[in-house]
C-alpha cells in the first residue's frame, strides 16, 4: 500500500478488522443454529452419545476457528474458507432441485464469505512476499 496516507491506511485496516470480526461472529452462529439443528433432526435415530460427541467436536472446531478469525489468524481464515467451500456444491444442488429465495441468499452469502476470506489470504500472501512456484 505504497502512497497511501497512515491514517487512509488505519482506516482500511480497521474496516478489514471489523469485516473479519464479523465473518468469525456470523461463523460461530452459523455452528451453533448447524449444531442444534442438525441434533434436533437426528436425536431419534443416533444414539445420544455420539450426538454428544459429534456435537461437541463441531462447537470445539468452530469455536477454534471463531477465536483463530478474530485474532486474525491465517489458519482461520483457511479454516473459514474451506469449511464454506464445502458446502457450496450442496447448496448449488439444493437450490436446484428446491429453488427458493433463502436458499439463494444462503449461497451468495456463503459465495461472499469464501471470497471475503480467499481474498485476505491473498493479501497476506502477497504481504510476506511469498508466491507460488
Amino acid at each position: 500500500m505504497e502512497g497511501v496516507s497512515p491514517p487512509a491506511k488505519a482506516s482500511r485496516y480497521g474496516a478489514t478488522r471489523v469485516a473479519l470480526r464479523s465473518v468469525a461472529l456470523f461463523e460461530a452462529t452459523k455452528g451453533f443454529a448447524a449444531l442444534l439443528l442438525r441434533s434436533v433432526d437426528e436425536l431419534n435415530v443416533t444414539p445420544l452419545r455420539a450426538t454428544v460427541l459429534l456435537g461437541s467436536a463441531c462447537i470445539g472446531l468452530r469455536w477454534a476457528e471463531v477465536c483463530a478469525l478474530w485474532f486474525e489468524r491465517a489458519w482461520g481464515q483457511w479454516l473459514g474458507a474451506l469449511g464454506g467451500a464445502i458446502y457450496v456444491p450442496f447448496e448449488l444442488r439444493h437450490l436446484w432441485h428446491e429453488p427458493a429465495w433463502q436458499s439463494a441468499v444462503v449461497l451468495i452469502g456463503n459465495c461472499a464469505l469464501v471470497g471475503f476470506l480467499g481474498w485476505r489470504l491473498w493479501l497476506r500472501r502477497r504481504a510476506s512476499g511469498a508466491h507460488f512456484a
